[in-house]
C-alpha cells in the first residue's frame, strides 16, 4: 500500500488567509474578502479561528478572536510569524502521517523520512493559519471538504498511500514563485526532472495580457480563485518519493475562449516538436525524438474525441517527473456504464485484449458500489438498459460531475492506459455510505485490507458522519502486469475538528 500527497496550487497571488506583503510561496494574492461579505448558506463551518493549545490546556475565550496562539517555538519565529507552519505541519501529520502509519506497509526509516519531507517542504509552503472556515481553498469539490491537501490510499495487489500539495498563483510574482517551489519540492525527490513541467507551464500558464483579462473576467475574491497547477507525491514504504506535476488548462481555455482539448494537444505537440528540431544528427537523439512524439497515440485520441456526443473537459494534465509518462484528464458529464466501457475502448479504436476483458468486467460488478447504488443500477424507466442510466449529481451546480478518466501515453508503451475516476461526494449519499460502498468495492476486487477500520482511525466518526464529505475521488486501473489499480482521495476539515499530536492539541 502507498501514501499519496497532493498540494493544490491557485491561479492569483498570496494564499488563502495571507496578507499579499506576507505570502511565501502560496496562492492567491487578493485577501478574502469579509465574512460577512459571503452568503450565508456558504459558511460551511463555525466562525472559530483555528488554535493550537498545550496539550490539556483551553485558550481563553478571547483567543477567538485574535490571531491562533501556538505552543511551538517556531510559532513566534521571523519566517513564520502567523504560525503558519506549526498549524499545517499538524494538520497534515493528522492525515497522511497517520494514514502512513496505519498501513502497516511502511518501514520505520521510511516513515520518518516522509515524515521529515512534509514538515520541510509541504507545511512550509502552505502559507499561515486561515483567518476563518470561510477561507476558501478550491473552486472545486464544493460538496466534500475544502482544503489545501488531499491525501490518497493506493491499493494493487498488495496496498500504498498517496498525497497531495496545494495550491500554486498566475500574476506574475505568482507564476515565479510556484516555478521555484517546485523546483524546491524537485531538488528533495530524487529522480525527478522537470523539462516537461517547465514545457507545459509555459504553455498553459496565462501570459501577462491574459492575466489582465482573466482579471476582468472573474473578478477577486474567493470565487476566482481557479486551481492551475499541483505537485503530487508517491511515498513508497521503503522512503522513496516520485514527485507529479499537474496542470490545468482551464483558466487558460476560459480566457482565450479555446477548447482546453485543443490547448493540451497542442502543448504536447509543440514540446515533441521542439524536442525533435532541438536533438542532434545522432541515432540516440532522433530515438529520444520519437520517444517524445506520441503521435500516434495523439491522432487515436483526436478520432475518439471526434465520435462523442458531447465533447470532454480536459480538466488536467500530468507528467510523471522521474519516468517519460504524460496524461490526459477527460470528464464526461454521465456515469452511464456505456459511457465507462466507451471511455475504457476509447470507443472501440483501442485493441481488443483479456486485460481489457477483465477490467470491464470487475468495473460493471462494482460500478453500482461507487455510485451508491448498491442494490444495482435503477435501468431508468420503462426497464431500459441500466448501462445506459446516469446518476443524477448531488449539487448539479459544481462543475465535478460525471465520470472522468485519465489517459497515459507511456514512452515505448503499444497503447495507452485509459484509469476510470469517479467524484463519490457528488454521488453518495453520505460520507458513511460512501466509505461503506467503498470498502465493498475493495472485497469485490480482491484487496484485502481494512479501509473502512483505517479511516475510522484517521479521521474520526465526527468527520466520516459531517454533512460535508471527507471523500472525493476513487479511480480504478487494470493491467495484465499488476492487476488491479485503485485508489480512494480524501482530505479532512480544516474547521470543526480536534487533532492531537505528541507536543501540542489543535482545536478548530
Amino acid at each position: 500500500m502507498g501514501v499519496k500527497h497532493l498540494i493544490n496550487t491557485f491561479e492569483k497571488g498570496a494564499g488563502p488567509g495571507e496578507p499579499t506583503s506576507n505570502r511565501v510561496n502560496n496562492s492567491d494574492s487578493h485577501d478574502p474578502p469579509a465574512d460577512d461579505a459571503r452568503p450565508p448558506s456558504s459558511r460551511r463551518f463555525p466562525l472559530v479561528p483555528p488554535r493550537l493549545v498545550p496539550q490539556r490546556k483551553r485558550s481563553s475565550p478571547s483567543s477567538r478572536s485574535s490571531p491562533p496562539a501556538f505552543a511551538s517555538a517556531s510559532a513566534s519565529s521571523d519566517r513564520d510569524p502567523g504560525g503558519g507552519d506549526q498549524f499545517w505541519r499538524t494538520y497534515a501529520s493528522s492525515l497522511v502521517t497517520a494514514l502512513v502509519a496505519r498501513t502497516g506497509a511502511y518501514t520505520s526509516a521510511g516513515a520518518a523520512a516522509h515524515a521529515a519531507f512534509l514538515d520541510a517542504h509541504v507545511a512550509a509552503a502552505l502559507g499561515p493559519c486561515p483567518r476563518d472556515a470561510a477561507t476558501h481553498y478550491c473552486a472545486c469539490h464544493k460538496g466534500a471538504f475544502d482544503s489545501p491537501v488531499e491525501a490518497g490510499l493506493n491499493f494493487v495487489a498488495p496496498p500504498s498511500v498517496a498525497g497531495d500539495d496545494g495550491p500554486t498563483p498566475a500574476p506574475d510574482r505568482a507564476r515565479r514563485a510556484a516555478a521555484a517551489w517546485l523546483a524546491r519540492l524537485a531538488a528533495a525527490t530524487p529522480g525527478a526532472d522537470l523539462a516537461w513541467a517547465d514545457a507545459f507551464r509555459a504553455r498553459l500558464f496565462l501570459d501577462p495580457g491574459e492575466e489582465a483579462a482573466a482579471v476582468a473576467k472573474l473578478g477577486s475574491g474567493r470565487g476566482a480563485r481557479v486551481l492551475e497547477c499541483i505537485a503530487g507525491f508517491d511515498l513508497e514504504a521503503g522512503g522513496a518519493r516520485q514527485m507529479k506535476v499537474y496542470f490545468s488548462p482551464i483558466l487558460k481555455s476560459m480566457v482565450t475562449g479555446r477548447d482546453s482539448l485543443d490547448l493540451v494537444l497542442e502543448a504536447l505537440r509543440g514540446i515533441s516538436s521542439s524536442s525533435s528540431s532541438s536533438s542532434s544528427s545522432s541515432s540516440s537523439s532522433k530515438e529520444e525524438a520519437d520517444v517524445l512524439g506520441f503521435g500516434p497515440t495523439v491522432d487515436l485520441l483526436t478520432r475518439y474525441v471526434a465520435t462523442l456526443p458531447t465533447r470532454p473537459v480536459c480538466g488536467c494534465v500530468g507528467m510523471d517527473t522521474a519516468l517519460s509518462r504524460f496524461k490526459f484528464y477527460l470528464q464526461l458529464p454521465t456515469t452511464s456504464f456505456a459511457s465507462v466501457r466507451s471511455m475504457l475502448t476509447l470507443g472501440g479504436l483501442l485493441p481488443a485484449s483479456a486485460a481489457t476483458d477483465t477490467a470491464l468486467a470487475l468495473l460493471r460488478r462494482g460500478w453500482p458500489l461507487l455510485v451508491d447504488e448498491p442494490d444495482g443500477l435503477p435501468g431508468g424507466d420503462n426497464n431500459e438498459d441500466p448501462e445506459g442510466w446516469s446518476k443524477p449529481p448531488n449539487d448539479p451546480a459544481d462543475p465535478m460531475q460525471g465520470t472522468l478518466f485519465s489517459i497515459e501515453l507511456a514512452a515505448g508503451a503499444a497503447a495507452p492506459l485509459v484509469k476510470i475516476y469517479v467524484p463519490v461526494y457528488q454521488y453518495a449519499r453520505s460520507g458513511r455510505a460512501a466509505l461503506r460502498n467503498y470498502q465493498a468495492f475493495l472485497d469485490l476486487v480482491g484487496v484485502r485490507w481494512d479501509y473502512a477500520g483505517a479511516m475510522e482511525d484517521v479521521l474520526g466518526t465526527e468527520t466520516i458522519d459531517a454533512p460535508v464529505m471527507p471523500q472525493t475521488f476513487v479511480s480504478f486501473l487494470y493491467t495484465a502486469e499488476k492487476g488491479v489499480y485503485t485508489s480512494s482521495y480524501f482530505t479532512r476539515p480544516i474547521y470543526n475538528n480536534r487533532v492531537t499530536s505528541d507536543a501540542i492539541q489543535v482545536e478548530f
